[in-house]
């Protein structure tokens, strides 16, 4: 048995800072840095007390990539409230609203190859 390693593998950090969510049907979600995230995910939001839209916070959905830094997912949020940033109070300091990758469709398997923070091996014989 031959075992090769992937020379440069890719880590995805598993929750990125979210910029704005719309009151659209369906939802877009833009997150402040390129997400690297792949349409299939599943994705799940975190909305901080402060945020405004408490109705979106834990939901989970698979998403649609339509940009470096924005996706779509299939809820409607046109009778949410509307997402905003809290101000930054000098000597405060508050947790982000946050976007988190879970998951993807078992038949896609791409993420197990992108996904990986450690070396990875391919085993040949």
């Amino acid at each position: 048995m031959v075992t090769f390693p992937f020379l440069n593998p890719i880590f995805q950090p598993s929750r990125w800072t979210i910029a704005s969510i719309s009151t659209t049907n369906p939802m877009v979600v833009t997150t402040v840095q390129n997400n690297l995230f792949i349409t299939g995910l599943y994705c799940r939001l975190y909305i901080p007390i402060g945020f405004g839209m408490p109705q979106a916070n834990l939901l989970e959905a698979q998403i649609t990539v339509t940009g470096p830094t924005t996706f779509t997912m299939p809820i409607d949020a046109t009778a949410f409230w509307l997402f905003v940033i809290p101000p930054m109070n000098p000597g405060h300091f508050y947790t982000p609203a946050q976007v988190v990758s879970t998951g993807e469709n078992t038949l896609m398997l791409t993420g197990t190859f992108r996904n990986t923070q450690d070396t990875t091996f391919l085993n040949a014989d």
